[in-house]
């Protein structure tokens, strides 16, 4: 059975995977964070612009994005390790495994 904070870091790990995976669908592989959140949004998860730029900055500590402050809002970019926890070529505890998540 999982308790509410395992099923909070479940949905973490999810959220983070998404998160590279929207990354890696565009184009110059970077989006800003409010396009970060419509992509979770539109996955089912609804959060605020506070918990977004939570999960990218646990991200950037991972080296998994680079993130470019600029004020009003942020600018993450896809480094080639998010790319490679993407493809399922690194795993990386604290992200959920590609194959988890559909």
């Amino acid at each position: 059975m999982i308790d509410a904070k395992d099923a909070k870091e479940v949905a973490a790990q999810e959220q983070r995977l998404l998160i590279l995976r929207a990354l890696m669908d565009t184009p110059a592989r970077e989006m800003n964070d409010g396009m970060a959140r419509t992509a979770l949004d539109f996955r089912g998860h609804r959060l605020g612009i506070d918990r977004v730029r939570i999960l990218l900055s646990w991200l950037r500590d991972a080296r998994c994005v680079e993130i470019e402050d600029l004020g009003q809002y942020w600018v993450a970019r896809l480094t080639p390790l998010g790319a490679e926890v993407v493809r399922a070529q690194t795993v990386l505890p604290g992200v959920a495994h590609p194959q988890d998540v559909r």
